[in-house]
Parts: structure tokens; sequence; C-alpha cells
């Protein structure tokens, strides 16, 4: 654990306890939000690793959409929290089918 000085009126000179690279505080959403965003990284290192051995019987193709989906349900998590975040990449798993034009779309 990382720990830095916050010096506010509340707590003068007091020590403020961080935790990770999005997360910075400790709160019953911060650990909601990191453990999504594991679970994200985690499904986007198995299809890495599926795509690499080229598992017989999967199709790959390329993604319409910059950044794909699983880079952009990573920013909207980030971005919105763990709820709203996870809202915004359904919504954009919905919207990535064959009639869609593609192009680059990041969570707002």
């Amino acid at each position: 654990m990382r720990y830095r000085s916050s010096g506010n009126k509340k707590n003068p000179g007091g020590r403020v306890r961080y935790s990770g690279r999005f997360c910075r505080r400790i709160t019953p959403s911060a650990i909601y939000m990191r453990l999504t965003l594991f679970f994200i990284r985690l499904y986007r290192q198995a299809t890495a690793w599926f795509r690499l051995i080229q598992v017989p019987g999967l199709v790959y193709t390329p993604c319409r959409f910059y950044p794909s989906c699983s880079e952009y349900a990573e920013l909207a998590v980030c971005k919105h929290g763990a709820i709203k975040g996870l809202g915004k990449a359904i919504g954009r798993i919905f919207r990535c089918n064959p009639f869609a034009s593609g192009g680059a779309d990041y969570p707002a």
C-alpha cells in the first residue's frame, strides 16, 4: 500500500491509504470497480490467448469500433463507476452488429 499526506482541515497532516492504479481510495465502490476491471482484463487476456493458439471452431473477426469492446468497458468503468460503466459497456455490445458502421466510439 502507498500512503500520501493529505493535509486537509479535518485531518491535518493525516495519511490517506491508496491501493491501485485506477481506484485510489479504498471504499466499497472502489472495490467493486477494481473487481470489475480485474474481470475485464482477465477476459481480454483469455481472448488474446485463444487468438494466439487459434482454437478450432472459433472465428475471429476484427472489431468494427475503436477502442474494442473490452477496452471500451474498461474506460467506461474507470470513468463512470462499476454499475453505470457496465451498463454503457452492455449498450456498446448491443451496438456491435453487422449493420453498424463502426468507427471511433468513446464512453461519453
